[in-house]
């Protein structure tokens, strides 16, 4: 799948599920049941805590790249260094998400042709980010600031890309669509972690046409 192609994936599902520190017996069961629930596309965190080690992130992106192929686009969440962008590419992965504006991770993303997707919060950031070749941008934690905020952030800039990231519930789900956003990122809104302890897959299935359902109807 080329750089386009995953844009295209994004653009229509407006939905990225944000995977963390998920056990490695569990990811393919737990993705399978975001594929069954409509979930196209889905991210695995670095974790700067050094809770899971980078490799062991890694791989988790070539095994759920290698079981579900072209079905399913893959992502690295929380790169925060050239490196990460760099062993996440290896191991299959399309798009790369940062919570920060780094100039040097965008660049290596765009020459690796991963779609790049930086944080930001204010509009000097999401401009910053949009110059630097971001292909979108994550507004993070949009729920603390609203999706009033969103809308005020998207009006003087319709030209970029932003996703709503941190705090997307159902109640406001649509609303930041409605906004302006052009997705949405989820975490334990879908993944709840004590349904992936459970191994409740059937629980993320079910979240995961929530929200599916709420996107394509806002």
């Amino acid at each position: 799948m080329e750089k386009k192609d995953a844009l295209n994936v994004l653009s229509r599902h407006k939905l990225i599920v944000i995977l963390r520190k998920i056990p490695d017996n569990l990811i393919l069961p737990v993705v399978q049941a975001l594929y069954d629930g409509g979930v196209r596309v889905c991210e695995m965190t670095f974790c700067p805590d050094g809770t899971m080690a980078d490799d062991a992130v890694a791989r988790q992106i070539n095994a759920v790249k290698t079981h579900f192929a072209d079905d399913m686009v893959v992502g690295a969440g929380t790169v925060l260094a050239a490196r990460q962008v760099v062993l996440a590419a290896d191991a299959g992965a399309q798009i790369i998400v940062s919570p920060d504006v780094n100039a040097e991770v965008i660049a290596e993303s765009n020459r690796l042709s991963l779609v790049s997707v930086p944080g930001a919060l204010t509009p000097t950031e999401a401009m910053t980010a949009h110059r630097a070749g971001a292909d979108y941008i994550k507004i993070f934690p949009a729920g603390t600031m609203s999706p009033e905020y969103f809308s005020h952030l998207t009006a003087p800039l319709p030209h970029l890309k932003m996703l709503a990231v941190g705090g997307v519930t159902p109640d406001n789900a649509q609303a930041f669509i409605r906004a302006g956003a052009a997705g949405l990122g989820i975490s334990s809104g879908i993944v709840p972690r004590g349904a992936v302890s459970g191994g409740d897959t059937e629980k993320i299935k079910n979240l995961a046409e929530m929200y599916v359902d709420l996107i394509k109807n806002a």
